[in-house]
């Protein structure tokens, strides 16, 4: 399984989710001319802040976004980004799998994508934020 979680030029901070779908070993390939440092965490929402709907959060960059507790029923997902490049945000469950498709959009634009929680009670979301710009994203 070969997964980008990061690229860029220069000096960069970020953070992915990206899921792991069995145990074994693992290996990271980076290329870099300078210093890095990679730190693998697993955060669950026993142990990661927990925040609850409405939902807002800002950042530049790359970033996971841990965790939502998202109720039953209706929900909307957006983001704005001001940046020039392509932008995303892929709403992970808290075991690390897809939830609604990818929310995708390019350049200084805002972009929505409503959502159902219906099989359970509730769901602790993730969201996985791809771009090299300034971001805000809200659920509903």
């Amino acid at each position: 399984m070969n997964q980008v979680v990061g690229q860029g030029k220069g000096s960069r901070k970020g953070s992915a989710a990206i899921r792991i779908p069995e145990t074994g070993e693992y290996v990271f390939d980076v290329e870099a001319d300078g210093r890095w440092q990679i730190d693998v965490v697993w955060p669950t929402p026993e142990t990661a802040p927990v925040s609850e709907v409405p939902f807002t959060a800002s950042g530049t960059g790359d970033q996971a976004v841990y965790f939502v507790l998202v109720q039953t029923g209706s929900h909307t997902l957006t983001m704005t980004h001001d940046g020039v490049g392509n932008f995303s945000v892929m709403p992970m469950t808290s075991e690390g799998r897809r939830y609604i498709d990818t929310l995708r959009g390019t350049g200084a634009s805002m972009v929505s994508q409503e959502f159902t929680i219906r099989d359970h009670a509730f769901e602790f979301l993730m969201l996985n934020i791809r771009t090299n710009a300034n971001w805000t994203v809200r659920i509903e």
